[in-house]
């Protein structure tokens, strides 16, 4: 063999088909980078969405200004998010606020050292800033940032949240931008091998071909990789397919976990049709009596059939707003009915995950029980509205109630009737038979007034001896019949009852047949307020006698 002329034709090989294999890898290249950073972009949001989970909800209505936010909760926060920055493989993970024109850390990631430091990272000012942090709070667009500083060179998102009270934060992430090249390394070792060995064994075959005189029934034969050569990529392929399998059941084990012992469910609905996608850790219809075919796999139609009917107009307008992308969290407390009718409450955490598009965009829903927490919510709030000698709602509630009417109130609650009623005597029954037999008396009228009201009336003391009864879907017909009830009532109680007096009392009402942001509920009381004492001044005009002789 010469092998002067053997070089020769291999160079000339070279020269004509390495342009032909190096300009595809190269684009090859250019395409799998632009992949990486599309896939590295999404996973940055994903995590950046889920960051107020690791917060208290009302975390950010309170992180408001230094020293707003203890010293105990900085550390549980610093625990779960250096925890949340190392199982995702991402360097810093934090959360920003605007004060007084800067920008300060509410709850970063903290090393050993930063910890060695300083005891206290809340609060600290993020000097030096990149602007697209100031725009993003701004603007409240989503923003990306490249930027260098003495600990490296990072990949930066900020995502503009809000929270429950309206207050405007920033959920980061950063990444060190060499796990970006790290991938495109891995790529070219990896993915890219079979490339490069066709190239080589085409290289060879046109060289040897060029060199030696091969037969003419051998010339138009394809090129063809041996058994050997095949198996070896084959199994190249398997292994690296292997290893991405076995990471990625490693994750969801490490989810499943997760979610098992925080007592948690995790879904995905696709948002177009609301199709269950995937459900990790099944527990809502579980803890809700529901077997595995007996609940619909549609997010609307779980909504209708386990959901609380008051709220199913309202979750539907929340979906809808996902759906047109208008809003990409949302935290909800639900009232669920298990399969006997019994109610049940949970917390539902809606994340968006946006898609190439909005057909394929994804709404998680993370959810857990908290029957016990709205149980002792339900108890506290009871405490605070209700009035503890009567049993009925306080004016404090009542204030709170007919504001809210003003905002939202459902067509089937009117005509709406404010009755208003003052007990007779009660000063007279306190200064002579003492402020106890007073009680009584308060105790006894309670007790009339909710053996005939309905199940939905609303019935409160306003003052001593002042109370109102808001009555919803009363027309005056219907009020007319229920006063008959209470007189009819009250009658038999001073019959029967062994008692030092005789319990009677004044009414009024007014008639709201609507209810917008101008209603002005204070003149409407006060209407009913005139009412009754025009009643107890033709009451007294015929003589009452409150103490029995």
């Amino acid at each position: 063999m010469n092998k002067e002329h053997f070089l020769q034709t291999l160079r000339s090989s070279v020269y004509f088909l390495g342009p032909a294999f190096i300009i595809p890898f190269i684009i090859l290249i250019f395409v799998e980078f632009r992949t990486i950073d599309k896939e590295v972009k999404h996973n940055l949001v994903r995590m950046a969405e889920n960051i107020p989970i690791l917060l208290a909800e009302d975390f950010h209505d309170r992180a408001l200004e230094p020293d707003s936010i203890s010293l105990k909760e900085e550390m549980e926060n610093r625990s779960r998010f250096n925890r949340y920055a190392h199982l995702n493989g991402v360097t810093w993970v934090y959360t920003l606020v605007e004060y007084e024109g800067e920008l300060y850390f509410t709850a970063p990631t903290v090393t050993d050292d930063e910890a060695q430091k300083r005891e206290r990272w809340y609060f600290y000012p993020y000097e030096d800033a990149p602007e697209q942090f100031f725009t993003a709070l701004e603007t409240g667009e989503l923003k990306y940032s490249t930027y260098r500083d003495q600990w490296g060179f990072y990949r930066t998102i900020i995502l503009p949240l809000l929270s429950p009270s309206g207050n405007v934060y920033a959920a980061c992430i950063d990444l060190q931008i060499n796990r970006y090249f790290l991938r495109v390394v891995n790529f070219l070792f990896l993915e890219s091998s079979l490339f490069i060995l066709i190239f080589l064994l085409v290289l060879s075959y046109i060289s040897y071909t060029s060199y030696y005189t091969i037969p003419e029934n051998l010339k138009k034969r394809p090129v063809l990789l041996s058994r050997k050569e095949l198996q070896r990529i084959v199994d190249v392929q398997t292994r690296h397919l292997r290893q991405m399998t076995e990471k990625a059941q490693a994750i969801n084990l490490q989810l499943q976990n997760a979610l098992y012992s925080g007592k948690m469910g995790l879904y995905a609905f696709n948002l177009k049709s609301g199709d269950l996608v995937e459900v990790f850790n099944d527990m809502i219809p579980e803890l809700l009596g529901y077997g595995e075919n007996e609940y619909s796999r549609n997010l609307i139609a779980m909504i209708h059939e386990m959901g609380d009917p008051e709220r199913y107009e309202n979750l539907k307008q929340i979906i809808a707003r996902f759906r047109r992308r208008e809003i990409v969290q949302e935290i909800l407390d639900v009232k669920m009915y298990d399969s006997k009718g019994e109610e049940r409450w949970f917390r539902l955490n809606l994340i968006l995950q946006k898609g190439d598009d909005p057909d394929r965009d994804i709404l998680l829903i993370l959810g857990q029980p908290i029957d016990e927490e709205k149980l002792k919510e339900q108890t506290l709030s009871r405490q605070a509205n209700m009035d503890a000698l009567t049993g009925f709602y306080n004016r404090h509630y009542c204030e709170n109630f007919l504001e809210a009417q003003k905002r939202y109130t459902r067509k089937d609650d009117l005509p709406l009737i404010l009755c208003f009623i003052d007990i007779n005597g009660l000063k007279t029954v306190n200064d002579n038979l003492g402020h106890n037999v007073g009680d009584q008396l308060l105790s006894d009228f309670a007790g009339i007034i909710q053996n005939c009201i309905r199940k939905y009336d609303i019935p409160v003391r306003f003052g001593g001896d002042e109370f109102i009864l808001i009555l919803p879907h009363t027309h005056e017909k219907d009020f007319k019949e229920l006063w008959r009830r209470i007189e009819r009532e009250n009658s038999r109680f001073n019959a029967i009852m062994d008692r030092d007096y005789i319990l009677s009392f004044s009414y009024g009402y007014s008639l709201v047949e609507s209810v917008d942001s101008e209603t002005d509920f204070s003149a409407i009381i006060l209407k009913a307020d005139e009412r009754m004492y025009h009643r107890k001044r033709e009451m007294k005009q015929k003589g009452m006698n409150i103490i029995r002789l």
